[in-house]
């Protein structure tokens, strides 16, 4: 099977539900090499619907660490951390994204969002 295969059937079943089988097998998508930010999705995804908001964070910020100055990092990291209940740490990721890229849509929507819910 091609990564791409792997990548969208992995999409199906964190779409079902089946968080287990997506945690075994989004690490592997990386070793066959694909470079995209498909896998670190899944492994959140995944931690999200086990409802392991730690887990979810540490992957999402495994994925700032291999990126680097990524807006769209940030921004899923923030994700993370509101999920977590931690807003202080979200305000601040949402805010690290727009530092990177000013007209990043997400994290403009997910912060004022969150001011609105403030």
């Amino acid at each position: 099977e091609s990564v791409a295969v792997e990548r969208q059937l992995l999409m199906a079943k964190l779409a079902a539900g089946k968080f287990d089988d997506v945690l075994a097998a989004a690490p592997i998508l990386r070793e066959k090499g694909d470079a995209t930010a498909a896998p670190d999705l899944l492994l959140v995804g995944a931690h999200l619907g086990r409802r392991d908001a730690l887990a979810a964070r540490k992957a999402a910020q495994a994925l700032v660490a291999r990126v680097g100055k990524d807006a769209f990092a940030y921004n899923l990291l923030a994700f993370v951390e509101e999920a977590a209940g931690e807003v202080d740490a979200a305000r601040a990721s949402y805010l690290r994204a727009l530092e990177i890229d000013p007209a990043y849509e997400g994290a403009l929507l997910n912060l004022a969002r969150l001011d609105v819910a403030a």
